[in-house]
């Protein structure tokens, strides 16, 4: 004789997932005396698998091949997480213009201090010539670290 479901097993678990909604449903809670439904038959043939498609991934953007949209962009994001990183420092960075050229790249900036707020208007060049921007066009760590240490290697000398 095999086991049969807990009654109780089943409109918990009908509550908890809202399956039955407090509803009398036949359905939804099988009597103790419920038989199981046959298994189904196997086939001979097996079905075919659906291979689920990706999209290529397109290559990063290398620092010889920036676009003037690609500047912009490291500018809006890097304006966008200064609350979280930068700005937490001594100065309250406001980030302008980025631009690359022949393996140096230019950041230009308004740099406020927090206690003084003397307002610096600098720009910062570092050498770079690797990947920017990886195939889903996001900054490369390797680019950031880079750009990270031109920032606080300006914010040193000006504190």
């Amino acid at each position: 004789m095999k086991p049969s479901v807990s009654i109780l097993a089943v409109v918990v678990t009908a509550a908890l997932c809202g399956c039955n909604d407090g509803k009398k449903d036949e359905k939804a809670a099988p009597s103790a005396s419920a038989k199981p439904a046959p298994a189904a038959k196997a086939t001979a043939e097996p079905e075919a698998e659906a291979k689920p498609t990706k999209p290529a991934k397109t290559a990063g953007v290398k620092v010889a091949d920036l676009k003037p949209a690609d500047n912009k962009q490291i500018v809006e994001n890097l304006n966008e997480i200064c609350p979280d990183t930068h700005c937490e420092g001594e100065f309250n960075w406001e980030f302008k213009t980025f631009a690359c050229e022949e393996k140096k790249c230019t950041l230009s900036f308004v740099a406020t201090g927090h206690t003084n707020k003397k307002k610096h208007e600098d720009k910062i060049t570092f050498e770079y010539d690797g990947e920017v921007l990886d195939a889903d066009r996001v900054e490369t760590d390797t680019f950031t670290e880079k750009l990270n240490e031109a920032i606080l290697g300006w914010e040193t000398k000006h504190r």
